[in-house]
């Protein structure tokens, strides 16, 4: 998985909410995350990815829909 979208996000998500791991069907709320996190998230992945989510869909989405998403945009 490293290298991969997935791989990338789960890295950022395991960093900023220090985390060991994150499933698929995880919630970033759920996880422990908030709007301050949620941005961090946002800026690290218009960084390396060069587009950035909405706050409304880090928030909302799981690990999954947002790895689903971020494929779309590099299409």
């Amino acid at each position: 998985m490293a290298g991969s979208t997935a791989g990338q996000l789960e890295e950022f998500w395991k960093e900023l909410l220090d985390l060991p791991a994150v499933e698929p069907d995880d919630s970033f709320l759920g996880l422990g995350g908030n709007s301050l996190s949620a941005i961090m998230v946002a800026n690290r992945v218009e960084l390396f990815f060069g587009f950035r989510p909405s706050l409304e869909l880090l928030l909302s989405s799981t690990f999954r829909e947002l790895v689903e998403w971020c494929d779309r945009q590099q299409v």
